[in-house]
């Protein structure tokens, strides 16, 4: 894992974790203030009726019909995605639902990712100094002061989600 260069990250919202789920925003930013969010418009292909959880839209508060009127294109959203992260790693805190609905996105698109999926964790763990990481619930304090110092956003949408990810990797950076 390179720590050399500032890290990505990145986070999917979707219509719900059940296997016909499907993502409907996605965002991605770096420490640089970097950010793009953008809900994402379901592909006909996908499961809209029984992939759609109301407990999910309870959560992130996204409506299915934001994404007809103000979702983006698959193609488009992967395109920008290539452009913008191209050979980077890109870290995320749920890596197998990410992975899946990065999968699904660029599979709808008929795109290959330029770029690749990485363990928030495992970041967190190589930047962070030993002496907090053997400490038992130290990732749970990490991201509770994270969390205080962002006061005021509604978590489970992708920006905020992310904004979340890289106030938690300055937080552990900073501290090493």
């Amino acid at each position: 894992m390179n720590t050399d260069h500032p890290p990505h990250f990145l986070d999917f919202e979707a219509s719900g974790l059940g296997v016909l789920g499907f993502p409907i925003e996605v965002a991605w930013g770096n420490v640089d203030g970097v950010m793009e969010c953008w809900l994402i418009r379901p592909d006909a292909r996908w499961h809209l009726e029984v992939g759609w959880e109301p407990v999910a839209e309870g959560i992130h508060g996204i409506r299915r019909e934001q994404l007809a009127e103000a979702g983006a294109d698959t193609v488009w959203i992967a395109e920008r995605m290539n452009a913008q992260l191209a050979g980077a790693v890109v870290y995320v805190d749920g890596l197998p639902y990410d992975r899946l609905w990065l999968e699904q996105l660029f599979q709808s698109a008929g795109i290959t990712p330029t770029f690749e999926l990485a363990n928030f964790d495992e970041l967190l763990y190589a930047v962070a100094p030993p002496t907090q990481t053997y400490r038992r619930g130290w990732m749970e304090q990490l991201r509770a002061v994270a969390v205080g110092r962002l006061k005021g956003l509604h978590w489970h949408r992708a920006d905020n989600d992310v904004r979340r990810l890289i106030e938690m990797y300055r937080i552990a950076a900073a501290r090493r």
